[in-house]
């Protein structure tokens, strides 16, 4: 596909699902303030999409922890399945239930606990960088100063490395990320439609990150804001010319004219 960045393309799909990642598009990523009017739009999108009116729902694709994604769907007056921890989990705000992707066996807990203790050793310890807390079947690190994230993703690397453990290592814009292979944020939008109902040819999903071209991808429709990886324009559907949430703001006026 071509981006068509900052023009309004015809669209080819009836879009009744909008995914979203977090950092870097509904807000600017960690330690960053959200704009409270973008939320707000956001929250009454869902509420006219609650309603039957013709508005595409919201939702989650994110690497962000489950109380993360809980709240946050929240705040957006969610009422479908987001997906968290990188399509490790899929949260369910009606009757309130966090699941584990089904291809995550027995022995996943096990694995993240050995990973997470070699990561103690090679990463944290020797103060090249630190975990986020928070999450169970995925790892998140962050550097310390004087690090950066390269330096971080090359130490967690080493460290996992010669132990047989079926994890990858990715260095993203603001993380290291540390998941099981095979599992990322596509698996989780597959699991999304399997669990609404909602077909991947109706859905629109938005990502700034070379880690959301798995989901970015599979979605009929892909759009990206302006602060996006090159790889992640390269690919899109419409690439917003404005960055973060007004980007998002943007993309969604764009698929609501389309």
């Amino acid at each position: 596909m071509s981006p068509h960045c900052g023009k309004r393309v015809k669209m080819t799909h009836d879009l009744k699902l909008l995914v979203t990642d977090i950092d870097g598009c509904i807000g600017m990523g960690e330690g960053r303030p959200y704009d409270l009017k973008v939320i707000l739009h956001l929250a009454e999108m869902n509420r006219a999409a609650r309603r039957g009116g013709a508005v595409p729902a919201v939702t989650l694709c994110t690497g962000r922890p489950a109380a993360y994604v809980d709240a946050m769907v929240q705040v957006l007056n969610g009422f479908l399945p987001a997906v968290f921890e990188n399509g490790a989990g899929l949260y369910f705000p009606n009757g309130y239930r966090f699941a584990w992707h089904p291809s995550l066996g027995q022995s996943a807990t096990k694995v993240i606990a050995q990973a997470r203790d070699l990561l103690q050793v090679g990463v944290v310890e020797t103060e090249v960088g630190y975990f986020q807390p928070g999450k169970e079947m995925s790892l998140t690190l962050l550097a310390m100063p004087g690090y950066t994230l390269a330096d971080v993703g090359r130490a967690a690397a080493d460290a996992l490395a010669g132990w047989g453990l079926p994890c990858r290592v990715d260095v993203s814009v603001t993380t290291v990320e540390v998941r099981f292979e095979g599992l990322d944020k596509g698996a989780g939008l597959k699991w999304l439609a399997s669990e609404t109902g909602y077909a991947l040819s109706n859905m629109i999903a938005v990502g700034d990150a070379e880690g959301d071209i798995t989901f970015l991808q599979l979605a009929g429709c892909s759009a990206a804001p302006a602060n996006a990886d090159p790889a992640v324009k390269a690919m899109v559907d419409y690439v917003s010319p404005y960055a973060y949430e007004r980007g998002l703001l943007d993309i969604v006026e764009w698929c609501q004219q389309g």
